[in-house]
C-alpha cells in the first residue's frame, strides 16, 4: 500500500512539472506560475532568424512572455538574429552566451535587466541599441564581453549600472555614450576596447575603477568631470594614443599604474593645488618630454611630491625643467634659478659646472640664483662652479655636501641664506665678494675643513653686511685666516663675529671675473659675460667671452684672405681663401665643440641641425688659424 502511494506521488509530481513547460513554433517556454507569465527557456539548438512573440497560449491559457531564461539560447551557434518583444523585461544570465552567429538584436521597448554574460562571446554581433529603459535598469557583469565585432552600443540615460567587464574586449567598439544614471565605471568595463576613440564621462560619476579603460590603445580623448574622486589602479593603463589628460581638482585618489605606458601622453593637467598622493609607477613609461601643468605657484610642491617629481618639466606660473642633469625654475621671462639636483640623472665627475645660460623650448635663460635646498645633502661633488650671474645662494643650498672642498662666489652675489653651507665638512676656503650684503644664520655652521683654510672678504666695511646668528658657529677660528681689504683691519677685528678670527690679514684674494669671462688663477673658475651675449652682435667681444674655453688660440694670420660667410646663417656657411686642408670646429657659448670636420677652399658646411644661437667658428691649418663669430637664426 505504501509503495503504491509513493509511485502515485511521483507520477503526480512528474505530471505537474511537465505541464509547466511547452513548445510553440520551435521555442521552448516555461510557465512562471505565480504571475501566470511565460519565460523563454533552453530548447536546444536554435537556428536562423527568430522572433519571440509577446504572448503565447497553451492548453487554452494565454501567457505574456516577460523574460528570457538562464542560458535559453546559449551556444546556439547558428542563430543569426533575434527579435525581442516589448513584453520582455528581463534577459537572464548567459541567455545568448556564445551565440557566435548572432548578428542582430531587435529591441523596441524598455528592458529592466540584462544579466551577467547575457551576450558574452557573441562574436558576430555588430551593434546593440536599447532605446528605452525602465527605472533602475541594470546591465550585468560581462554582458557583452568579447563581442569583438560590435562597433557601436547605445544605452539610455536611465540605466542604473553597467557591470564589471560589461564591454571588455569589444575590440571594434568605436563610440560609446556613458549613461548618466549611475555613479561609477566598474572595473574592466571597457578593457581592451582598442578601437574606442573618445570618451566623455558624465558629471555624476565619482569613481573610475581598476582597468576601466586599460588597453584602449586607440583612445585619443577623455573628458573627466569634476565629480570624479577616484581613478583606480590601471584605469587608463596602455592608452598609448592618448595625447593629453586633465585631472580635475575633485580627484583625491589615483591608483598604481593608472596612466602607465600611455606612451604618447605629452601633457598632463592637474587642477589640485595639493599634490595627490601617487606611486612612482602611476605614470610609468610616459614620455620624458611630457609636460606636467599644475596650478599657479604649486610647481615646487609638485617637484618634491612622489610620482609627480618624475616629470622633467613642470609648468604653472613658472616653468621647471631639466638642463644637463640639473633642474631649473623660471623666475622671469629670461632668468632662472638652479632648483634642485635631479636624482634621476647622474652627472659624471666630481666637479659640477652650472652653466651661465641654459635653454628650454627655444628660449635662453640666464642663471641668476641658487634656490633653497638646491643641492642639499649631495655627496658627489668636490668642486662646484657657479656662473657669474648668480646673485643669491638660498637657505641650505649646499648644506651637508660633505665632500665639497671648493666653490666660487660670483662677483654679483648679494645674499647667502641660512645654513647655506652648514655641515660642509671639507670646505676649506671661501670668498665673500664686495657685493655681499647679507649672510644668514649659521651659514657656515660646523665646517671643520677651515682649520687649514682661508676666508676672503672684499667688503670695505663690515657694517655694510647684515649677519645672522652664529654665522661661523664651530669654525676653527684659531687656524683659519681671514683676509680683509687693506685699511680695514681695525674695523673687522672689532666687529661682531668677524672679530672672533685669531688671524686677520692683508691682502685680499685675487678678484674673480668682474665683467668679462676669464680664468681665476687661484680657483680656476670659469665665468661667462652673459650681458655681452645679449649686446648687439657688432659689439660682442668674442675674444673675451670665449678665450678661457679655447686653448692656444692664435691671432688671425690671414684675415684678408680667409673668409667665412654669411655671418647671419640659416642653413650653411661657406669657406673661401684656404690654400691648405684645415680643421674646422664650431663652438657653442659654453665652449663645447658642436661640429668638427676637415675643410678646404670653397667648402660649404651645413649647420641646419644646430639650434638658434651665437657660435664661434675656428679654422686651424699648418699655416693659419682663423676665428669668426656667426649667428644661427
Amino acid at each position: 500500500m505504501r509503495k503504491l502511494f509513493t509511485i502515485g506521488m511521483f507520477l503526480m509530481f512528474f505530471s505537474g512539472v511537465y505541464s509547466q513547460s511547452f513548445n510553440i513554433d520551435g521555442i521552448e517556454y516555461v510557465i512562471i506560475s505565480k504571475t501566470q507569465t511565460a519565460e523563454v527557456s533552453y530548447g536546444g539548438d536554435y537556428r536562423g532568424d527568430m522572433v519571440i512573440p509577446s504572448v503565447v497560449s497553451n492548453l487554452g491559457v494565454t501567457y505574456a512572455v516577460t523574460s528570457i531564461g538562464l542560458g535559453a539560447f546559449s551556444s546556439s551557434w547558428q542563430l543569426t538574429s533575434i527579435a525581442i518583444p516589448g513584453s520582455v523585461k528581463v534577459i537572464h544570465t548567459k541567455a545568448f552566451y556564445k551565440c557566435i552567429g548572432l548578428k542582430q538584436i531587435f529591441i523596441t521597448e524598455a528592458i529592466d535587466s540584462i544579466g551577467n554574460s547575457a551576450f558574452e562571446n557573441c562574436t558576430s554581433l555588430t551593434s546593440f541599441a536599447l532605446p528605452f529603459a525602465g527605472d533602475g535598469t541594470i546591465i550585468g557583469d560581462a554582458a557583452f564581453y568579447n563581442c569583438n565585432k560590435m562597433t557601436a552600443a547605445s544605452l539610455p540615460n536611465s540605466v542604473q549600472s553597467i557591470g564589471y567587464g560589461a564591454f571588455g574586449y569589444c575590440s571594434s567598439l568605436q563610440s560609446f555614450d556613458i549613461p548618466n544614471g549611475f555613479t561609477s565605471i566598474k572595473a574592466n568595463t571597457f578593457i581592451w576596447c582598442s578601437s574606442l576613440i573618445s570618451i566623455t564621462i558624465p558629471g555624476n560619476i565619482t569613481t573610475i575603477e581598476s582597468n576601466a579603460f586599460s588597453g584602449c590603445t586607440g583612445l585619443k580623448s577623455v573628458s573627466i568631470p569634476n565629480s570624479v574622486k577616484t581613478i583606480d589602479w590601471n584605469a587608463f593603463y596602455k592608452c598609448s594614443a592618448l595625447p593629453s589628460i586633465t585631472i580635475p581638482a575633485s580627484v583625491t585618489t589615483i591608483g598604481t599604474e593608472a596612466f602607465a605606458f600611455c606612451s604618447n601622453l605629452n601633457s598632463v593637467h592637474v587642477e589640485s593645488v595639493n599634490p595627490i598622493l601617487i606611486t612612482s609607477d602611476c605614470f610609468q613609461a610616459v614620455p620624458y618630454s611630457s609636460i606636467l601643468y599644475v596650478p599657479d605657484n604649486t610647481e615646487i610642491d609638485y617637484k618634491h611630491a612622489a610620482g609627480w617629481k618624475d616629470f622633467f618639466t613642470i609648468k604653472g606660473t613658472t616653468t621647471i625643467f631639466n638642463f644637463e642633469g640639473i633642474n631649473y625654475r623660471t623666475i622671469s621671462s629670461n632668468e632662472v634659478e638652479a632648483f634642485n639636483w635631479n636624482n634621476l640623472y647622474y652627472i659624471a665627475g666630481t666637479q659640477i659646472d652650472i652653466p651661465p645660460v641654459v635653454s628650454y623650448d627655444s628660449q635662453i635663460y640666464k642663471v641668476v640664483s641658487i634656490r633653497n635646498m638646491a643641492f642639499f645633502n649631495w655627496t658627489q661633488p668636490t668642486k662646484m662652479v657657479l656662473p657669474g650671474g648668480v646673485n643669491s645662494i638660498g637657505e641650505n643650498a649646499f648644506a651637508s655636501c660633505i665632500n665639497l672642498k671648493e666653490i666660487n662666489t660670483p662677483s654679483v652675489t648679494t645674499t647667502i641664506g641660512n645654513f647655506a653651507f652648514s655641515n660642509c665638512g671639507q670646505l676649506h676656503q671661501f670668498r665673500f665678494p664686495a657685493s655681499i650684503t647679507s649672510i644668514g644664520d649659521m651659514a657656515f655652521n660646523n665646517c671643520p675643513g677651515f682649520s687649514d683654510g682661508n676666508i676672503w672678504i672684499e667688503v670695505d666695511n663690515p657694517a655694510k653686511i647684515t649677519l645672522g646668528m652664529d654665522v661661523f658657529k664651530g669654525l676653527p677660528y684659531a687656524n683659519c685666516v681671514l683676509y680683509v681689504p687693506k685699511g680695514t683691519y681695525d674695523l673687522y677685528s672689532k666687529a661682531p663675529q668677524w672679530g672672533a678670527f685669531d688671524n686677520i690679514k692683508y691682502p685680499i684674494s685675487p678678484k674673480m671675473g668682474v665683467n668679462t669671462a676669464k680664468a681665476d688663477i687661484l680657483h680656476n673658475i670659469r665665468e661667462f659675460d652673459y650681458d655681452a651675449y645679449y649686446k648687439s652682435y657688432s659689439e660682442f667681444d668674442f675674444a673675451s667671452a670665449f678665450s678661457f674655453y679655447l686653448t692656444a688660440t692664435s691671432s688671425n694670420l690671414a684675415t684678408g684672405k680667409i673668409r667665412i660667410y654669411p655671418t647671419v646663417v640659416n642653413e650653411s656657411i661657406n669657406i673661401t681663401g684656404l690654400d691648405e686642408k684645415s680643421t674646422l670646429k664650431i663652438f657653442d657659448i659654453k665652449g663645447s665643440v658642436v661640429l668638427s670636420q676637415i675643410v678646404d677652399n670653397n667648402s660649404q658646411i651645413s649647420i641646419s641641425t644646430l639650434p638658434k644661437s651665437v657660435y664661434l667658428v675656428k679654422i686651424t691649418g699648418d699655416k693659419n688659424t682663423f676665428t669668426q663669430r656667426i649667428i644661427k637664426e
